[in-house]
């Protein structure tokens, strides 16, 4: 007798807890597909608002560079094929015409030994980073050109 109560019990509990929570979790799980449908269209970007954006929120002072004091100005340029991605990315400056993209500067506090001219590897390979990961650029007037990034490392 007592174990056909327990059996009753526990499937009431089964029916009013454990099936609406798989559902709940059905729901939240569907929820999440859609949202990564909709980052899958994110991979491309379309305006130069979008570049600066995507650069802004990627880029990061390298700890240790805060660490050593390290400071500086990098130019990078960057080959965009007739597809919209990213070939090479050079410090060189190009034998051809480039267009310029908005100087971006990255602060961070720490104690500044002054910039050298040697550009510190750290701020070199934290801006190559952003740049080739960028995802394809679709504005039309930067295919098959050579962009220039400039960035600004502040310590303050």
């Amino acid at each position: 007798m007592m174990k056909s109560i327990r059996n009753n019990r526990l499937a009431l509990m089964k029916r009013t807890f454990f099936i609406p929570l798989i559902a709940i979790i059905v729901v939240l799980l569907a929820g999440r597909n859609e949202e990564a449908a909709q980052d899958d269209k994110s991979d491309e970007i379309t305006t130069i608002t979008e570049l600066r954006r995507y650069i802004s929120r990627n880029i990061s002072y390298p700890g240790d560079a805060v660490e050593k004091g390290e400071s500086g100005t990098v130019n990078l340029y960057a080959n965009i094929n007739h597809r919209g991605r990213i070939e090479e990315v050079t410090e060189t400056r190009p034998g051809r015409d480039y267009i310029e993209i908005d100087e971006f500067t990255i602060r961070e506090r720490g104690k500044c030994e002054g910039e050298t001219r040697k550009k510190p590897k750290l701020l070199i390979n934290e801006s190559k980073r952003v740049v080739m990961s960028l995802p394809c650029i679709e504005i039309p007037q930067f295919k098959g050109e050579t962009l220039k990034f400039s960035f600004k490392f502040v310590l303050q």
